[in-house]
C-alpha cells in the first residue's frame, strides 16, 4: 500500500520508521541505461540470476560496514516477508568463480519497480552493480514494467542514466505505471553479462531517431546533458544512451515520519553502490 501511495520506509533510528515521499525523485525509463564501453567489457566476465540468492544479496546489502548504510533488522524481516509473498525480487551476478560479487533487490507492483539497495564486492567486483541493473532492466521490460524509482538520485545512479522529476511528475507516472498488470518473474535461469547489454544496445538502436525533451542539448559524441524536466526518448548513437548532469544541490528531501516533517539533504541517505 505505501509503494501505491508514493512513499517507501527507511529507518530515523532503531525505534522510529520514516516513511519518505522526496520532493526530488529519482527514476528510470525502463529499458534504458547508459552502457558504456568499459561496462560491455567488464560484463563479459560475470553470469547473472534472478531471485537465486536473495538472502546473500539482501546480507550484503545491510553490511553495517557499508558507507551510508541503512537496512537494519525490522527493513531484513518486512523485506524477506515480501520477497517470500512475490513482491520482492534480487539480481545476482556471479564472476568466474561462482563468487556473489554484487546484486540488488526491489518491489515489483504493476509496472513499477522500486529498487530498495544494490552492491558490489569491492576487490571482486567492480561494475556489478551496474551489470545486475542492466539485467535488471532487461526483465524489466519483459515483464511489461515502465518505471524504474531510485528513489534517491545520487552520482552513482546518474551516470547510469537516472535523472529527477518532481514529486507531482512522479506521483502522475506512478499512478500510470501501477495500472498495469503485475506480470510473474518466470526468466530467473542464468544469463551472461555479455547477452544482456547486447539487449539492451538493441533497444538503443530501435529508439534511434526520438525525440529528446525541450530543456536537453544533445552533443556530437552523442550524450545528453539534461538541463530541465526528465528524459522522454533518447535518439542517440549505440555507445550511450544518456549522461545526466543535472543536479540541483540547493533541493532538500521531504519526509513523514512519526507525525512530523522534517527536511533533510540527500547525500548519503543511501549508498550509491558502484
Amino acid at each position: 500500500a505505501a509503494y501505491r501511495q508514493g512513499v517507501f520506509p527507511m529507518p530515523l533510528d532503531p525505534r522510529a520508521m520514516g516513511w519518505w515521499s522526496p520532493m526530488y525523485r529519482g527514476v528510470m525509463r525502463v529499458p534504458e541505461v547508459r552502457v558504456t564501453r568499459s561496462l560491455r567489457q567488464s560484463a563479459r566476465r560475470y553470469t547473472t540470476t534472478v531471485d537465486a540468492a536473495f538472502p546473500r544479496v539482501l546480507a550484503a546489502c545491510a553490511d553495517p560496514h557499508r558507507d551510508g548504510g541503512w537496512i537494519d533488522s525490522r527493513i531484513r524481516a518486512a523485506y524477506t516477508h515480501l520477497h517470500e509473498a512475490g513482491w520482492v525480487h534480487s539480481v545476482e551476478v556471479w564472476d568466474e568463480e561462482g563468487r556473489l560479487v554484487g546484486g540488488l533487490y526491489g518491489v515489483h507492483v504493476g509496472g513499477l519497480f522500486a529498487g530498495e539497495s544494490m552492491f558490489h564486492d569491492e576487490d571482486f567486483g567492480r561494475d556489478a552493480s551496474k551489470v545486475a541493473l542492466v539485467r535488471l532492466m532487461v526483465e524489466l521490460a519483459a515483464l511489461g514494467v515502465t518505471l524504474l524509482d531510485v528513489q534517491w538520485l545520487t552520482e552513482h545512479l546518474g551516470t547510469l542514466g537516472a535523472y529527477e522529476v518532481t514529486r507531482d511528475e512522479y506521483l502522475r507516472r506512478a499512478r500510470a505505471a501501477l495500472a498495469l498488470p503485475t506480470a510473474p518473474w518466470t526468466r530467473t535461469g542464468p544469463v551472461t553479462g555479455a547477452r544482456e547489454v547486447g539487449g539492451v544496445l538493441a533497444h538503443a538502436q530501435r529508439e534511434a531517431g526520438r525525440e529528446v525533451v525541450a530543456g536537453a542539448h544533445v552533443h556530437a559524441q552523442g550524450e545528453v546533458d539534461v538541463v530541465a524536466g526528465g528524459l522522454r526518448r533518447v535518439g542517440l548513437a549505440v555507445e550511450a544512451l544518456a549522461r545526466v548532469v543535472h543536479v540541483d544541490e540547493g533541493t532538500g528531501v521531504a519526509a513523514v515520519a512519526v507525525g512530523q516533517h522534517l527536511v533533510a539533504d540527500r547525500a548519503g541517505l543511501r549508498g550509491a553502490g558502484g
